[in-house]
């Protein structure tokens, strides 16, 4: 998994972005981590992404 995290690493709230696949996005909790791992179709992704840049 490539990490792409969302902030520094003493944020509270982090995760872990793979987006090498051209099909899926893989994201998973950075303090988490065993607790698995999401695949989410990358169009989803992109929305959701969108979305959050304006808020």
């Amino acid at each position: 998994m490539v990490d792409r995290g969302s902030g520094p690493r003493k944020q509270v709230n982090s995760v872990e972005v793979a987006d090498n696949d051209p099909n899926k996005v893989m994201v998973r909790d950075t303090k988490e981590r065993n607790r698995g791992t999401m695949g989410i179709q990358r169009d989803t992704w992109t929305i959701f992404v969108q979305h959050a840049k304006r808020t």
